[in-house]
């Protein structure tokens, strides 16, 4: 519970994109928009992107 929590509490894209057991989304946790990825349970929470340049629309390839 504390992890989705933690989650909420932050700017994030709203248009999450759900793939299998993965959530993609965007947030500004970090001062610019980063990647991150999550199970729907709230366990997993992992960042794909980091660097300064602001990351957003995350998509699924096939």
């Amino acid at each position: 519970m504390t992890m989705k929590k933690s989650i909420l509490s932050h700017p994030c894209d709203r248009t999450q994109q759900a793939y299998r057991d993965w959530i993609a989304f965007t947030s500004f946790r970090d001062g610019d928009n980063e990647i991150y990825i999550i199970h729907p349970d709230g366990t997993g929470l992992t960042r794909l992107t980091n660097n300064s340049i602001s990351d957003w629309q995350p998509r699924w390839g096939n």
